[in-house]
């Protein structure tokens, strides 16, 4: 596939091995430890997962453009990190990383405080991107919550390099072969590349490639979508339902989303602040949400009739889900500010306990950090809104976001009358 969202560390996992015949958690596992599988930020500045083959040749092409897009979230955020402190800071960490093997953020944090160095973890998550496109650091091994760091020297020891050309025309590949069909502004959208790199991959695939011009109620004007020569046309299974995580292929592959999830419900699978949840399809149509961590099947179709009970697809996933050694967390955001959370960012109450409703930007041993409005947090959220567009095929501009955080803040912890 070239390359998947990894955004949710926990579903990623789901989000890989649904696509093969028997879900193994084990063998993804395997996977990842032993390097096959890496994880980092690259297409567009986001997590992605690629393979140990594809990852020297694809951070070759892509590094640069997402580099570009982190510079200017930090702009955006009136964060600069001077070129010495870059390089001072990534020899503690290749240091960390080395002696660990797989390090912890909270690791590197001990490490730079050894050093009488300390940063916030915004600071501290773009040093981890600079060194992710550089080449030197890469995904650890997998843990149940926290994502760990190491070598990619040592993780990725196959340097397989390819000529600009050469990976366009892979990459190209493999979006259309397990994408299709889809068009030219989807694989921009997609790869994060410029329009121009983008159809030379495509024209080096020219006998590979053939284009169709279709027009359906749903799709004004034509569009032309690419298949390949070795397209699957049977085989299909009606009647299908799956259940889909969280930021998944499915529709972040994609900017003409509007094929399998009517405009009408496509706040149902995310909303404007770029939060993907997670859907069900049917019959290859997005038809509802589900809750992957429930201990029943909870399901809550907006379109069409659906009596099923989802028994066999619920079955599935129980059974990847139970293989897994730990016990999954509900999916949670920031009672303060809306931005999801995960362990390794919630604040901290006054006995230096995880508050699990607060964010550590938010709230700080015990007290919230900004003594504010609502409307004064809806403001200094709003500086952030060049990051929240890294996963909406149309950026909003920052009233919008503001209008957004408007309806949605009163429904927060902090902020409800």
């Amino acid at each position: 596939m070239g390359a998947i969202q990894a955004q949710e560390y926990r579903l990623m996992r789901w989000g890989v091995t649904m696509r093969t015949k028997k879900p193994s958690a084990k063998a993804f596992k395997q996977a990842y430890d032993s390097g096959q599988i890496i994880r980092l930020h690259l297409l567009r500045g986001t997590w992605q997962l690629v393979s140990a083959e594809d990852y020297w040749p694809l951070l070759d092409l892509c590094s640069a453009k997402a580099l570009a897009v982190i510079k200017g979230w930090m702009r955006s955020n009136n964060i600069s990190i001077p070129e010495e402190e870059v390089t001072g800071i990534r020899e503690i960490l290749v240091r960390t990383a080395a002696e660990k093997g797989s390090a912890t953020k909270e690791d590197f944090v001990q490490a730079l405080a050894e050093k009488d160095i300390h940063m916030d973890e915004h600071r501290l998550s773009y040093h981890l991107r600079y060194a992710e496109l550089s080449g030197t650091l890469c995904s650890g091994d997998l843990l149940p919550m926290k994502a760990t760091y190491a070598l990619a020297a040592d993780k990725v020891k196959n340097r397989n390099k390819m000529d600009r050309d050469t990976t366009l025309a892979m990459l190209a590949r493999k979006y259309f072969r397990s994408r299709q069909p889809a068009t030219l502004e989807d694989f921009v959208w997609w790869s994060g590349l410029n329009i121009n790199d983008c159809r030379r991959g495509m024209e080096l695939l020219s006998d590979y490639l053939h284009v169709e011009t279709l027009r359906t109620p749903s799709l004004q004007p034509k569009r032309e979508f690419y298949l390949t020569a070795d397209c699957r046309t049977r085989g299909f299974r009606k009647g299908r339902y799956l259940l889909i995580p969280p930021y998944d292929e499915y529709l972040i592959g994609y900017k003409s989303r509007d094929i399998v999830l009517s405009p009408d419900y496509s706040h149902k699978a995310h909303n404007n602040s770029g939060i993907f949840q997670p859907i069900i399809a049917h019959d290859g149509v997005i038809c509802g949400n589900w809750s992957p961590f429930g201990k029943d099947c909870q399901a809550a179709f907006f379109t069409g009739e659906h009596e099923t009970d989802l028994r066999e697809e619920w079955t599935r996933y129980k059974k990847f889900q139970t293989k897994q050694t730990h016990k999954p967390m509900e999916m949670k955001f920031c009672q303060s500010c809306g931005m999801p959370l995960t362990d390794e960012i919630l604040g901290t109450n006054v006995d230096g306990s995880k508050n699990e409703d607060y964010c550590i930007y938010c709230y700080k041993n015990g007290k919230f950090t900004q003594d504010c409005t609502m409307d004064e947090m809806i403001e200094f959220c709003a500086q952030f809104v060049d990051e929240v567009n890294k996963n909406m095929p149309k950026p909003m501009t920052r009233d919008e976001y503001k209008d957004m955080m408007r309806q949605y803040f009163p429904m927060l912890k902090r902020w409800k009358q």
